[in-house]
């Protein structure tokens, strides 16, 4: 059988993979939800349809622009048996494959211009549950001779999605991010660990590869204590990677910008974020 050649029609706007993270209430599912539509949303997080169903009422966002593919992790807390877990993950992983394959072999139409997944640390903590069946002391030969699989799958699912001219967004846990400190004790100069409290000092936790497969990183923050009239102006985003156009790394954006035409943008957004990455194009090829 002759191998199928798939050509990526030319994209409207510049197609590119986007990191976002932050620790939890900082708004990443909504920001997924600014994307440009028609999007794909792949959500193992139990909480998006939540954010799905309070944007709408908002006026924020048309539902019927958002195509909704919830999965779940394999119930690690009942599972005791290692290849039953592999099993439900592994099941779980194809049937995300199974969606995710008519867009990358543009069968599906109108094919999405945005595929968002929330969140990739689960998504990619799912691949290995299905290759190791979980997720913690995994051997440092099991590691070096076994990570590669759920490595190349996770990364070549993102990539598939870009060959074709899809942008792809994907949210990740963060954790507080740590910093070497020298202190001083009766002992004399001691090296340690400390934990950063900016409202940006977050490490993202997931697929350690993700700078490699995405061009885009951003946090997201909420400060409850920042003066701001609207609940809007407490989010807040940071750039902390970009490589079309590294002259925004170290960029904050908190709460709205007014347009030209009196509408106001919240910041921490995609359309925003692409704005300023493509100035040329404006904010209306991202909305």
């Amino acid at each position: 059988m002759a191998e199928r050649l798939i050509v990526a029609k030319r994209p409207r706007t510049p197609v590119a993979a986007y990191s976002v993270g932050g620790l939890e209430g900082r708004g990443k599912t909504r920001f997924l939800l600014t994307a440009p539509k028609p999007l794909t949303l792949v959500t193992i997080d139990p909480n998006s349809q939540y954010v799905i169903d309070a944007m709408a009422k908002e006026g924020a966002l048309d539902a019927d622009q958002v195509t909704v593919h919830q999965f779940r992790m394999p119930s690690l807390a009942f599972e005791e048996d290692r290849d039953d877990i592999k099993d439900e993950a592994m099941e779980a992983w194809k049937a995300i494959a199974n969606v995710l394959r008519p867009i990358v072999q543009q069968e599906v139409d109108p094919r999405p211009r945005a595929v968002a997944l929330d969140t990739g640390t689960d998504l990619y903590h799912l691949r290995v549950l299905g290759q190791f069946g979980k997720l913690d002391q995994i051997s440092p030969e099991a590691r070096r001779n076994m990570m590669g699989i759920p490595n190349r799958a996770y990364s070549g699912l993102v990539e598939s999605l870009l060959s074709v001219g899809v942008n792809v967004l994907i949210a990740h846990r963060g954790k507080n991010a740590l910093a070497d400190k020298v202190i001083r004790t009766q002992r004399g100069e001691e090296d340690t660990r400390v934990m950063l409290t900016g409202p940006f000092d977050v490490e993202r936790d997931g697929f350690k590869g993700t700078g490699f497969i995405t061009s885009v990183e951003t946090v997201l923050a909420f400060e409850a204590e920042r003066e701001s009239k609207t609940l809007a102006g407490k989010f807040g985003m940071k750039v902390v990677r970009c490589g079309h156009r590294p002259i925004l790394i170290g960029q904050e954006w908190w709460g709205r910008e007014k347009q030209a035409d009196g509408t106001r943008v919240v910041k921490a957004s995609f359309p925003y974020l692409a704005s300023q990455i493509w100035p040329d194009l404006g904010l209306e090829a991202w909305t």
